[in-house]
Order: C-alpha cells, then structure tokens, then sequence
C-alpha cells in the first residue's frame, strides 16, 4: 500500500500485511468477485469519498498470491451526475408545470372562442362579407396559436408555422 491508501483505510499499517482487506475494509469484500470496476463509498478524514475499485490478481504459475486492488476517487464525478439528476428532476417537473399551464390557458382561451364562432356562424346567415372573413381568419388563427402553444408545452417543439402579423390590422378586429 502506498501513503494515500493508508489515509483512505487507516487500518493499514505494518501490522496489517498479509490480513484480508476485506477484515480491514469489509466494503470491499464483494470486489473480488466482480469481472469490471465496482464502485464504493468509503468514510475518508471525516467526509464521504466515492471510489471506483478495480481488483487484478497476482499469480505465480500455480497459484493466487494475492491481489493488487486500486481505489481510484471518483467523488467529484458522483458530485456532479448528483447535480445533473437533480437538475434533471428540475427540469422535468418545470416541465409537467408548463403542460398543465398550457392545457389550462388552452381551455380557458377555446371557451370564449367557441362562443365567438358560434356567434360567427348566426351572423353569417345573416349577412356574409369581408368583415366576417376577416373575423372567421382571426378565429382560425387563434385556433392555431393554441395548438401551438400546447405542442410547445408537450414537446417542447419548434413552431414551424411562423408568420408576421400586422399589429394595426389585428387592432382594428
């Protein structure tokens, strides 16, 4: 063992060569079973370190010697796919918040457009002109702009159908 290994298991000592590393660090007793790294969490100097292990057998040419096991701090990294789930998490929920947001704004926004078609449509077996084509366009685009919204809420979708409205000719509606 070299210096670092002894400030992560200050079991280790002189007296320590030749017992099972397992007596001295029983997280590390189901290593030697694994084929590939395994991680674990030692307590190291009062904090808690995270440690990719790795274990490689030392052979002569009948048997098992013993074993070189490498401990390699891995902490920061947990650290940080710790934030990234949380964030993760975050932005999930922000997310289902958006899409309920949306489904309410929807249906509060069809309710009055439904009227407002409804009273679209009495009015055109009244009289049909260029002023009810104009509302009936206002209508359909409102229609578009609430899917949209919804499939950007859902999906977090581009929109695609893109188009420059007059604010004056949308005052004058």
């Amino acid at each position: 063992y070299n210096d670092t290994a002894s400030r992560v298991v200050p079991a280790l000592d002189g007296g320590s060569v030749g017992a099972g590393v397992s007596t001295l660090v029983p997280e590390l007793d189901s290593v030697y079973t694994a084929d590939h790294p395994k991680e674990v969490t030692l307590p190291v100097d009062g904090e808690t370190r995270h440690y990719s292990v790795r274990v490689s057998q030392v052979e002569d040419q009948r048997s098992t010697q013993g074993h070189v096991i490498l401990l390699r701090d891995i902490t920061e990294r947990k650290e940080r796919e710790q934030e990234l789930e949380a964030a993760r998490q975050e932005l999930e929920a922000s997310n289902e918040r958006l899409e309920e947001f949306a489904s309410v704004v929807s249906h509060d926004l069809r309710s009055p457009l439904n009227v407002a078609q409804l009273g679209l449509e009495l009015a055109r077996e009244d009289r049909d002109d260029e002023q009810l084509a104009t509302v009936a366009q206002a209508h359909d685009r409102m229609e578009r702009l609430i899917d949209d919204l919804l499939d950007l809420a859902r999906q977090g979708a581009e929109l695609d159908d893109v188009e420059s409205v007059s604010v004056e000719s949308v005052g004058r509606l």
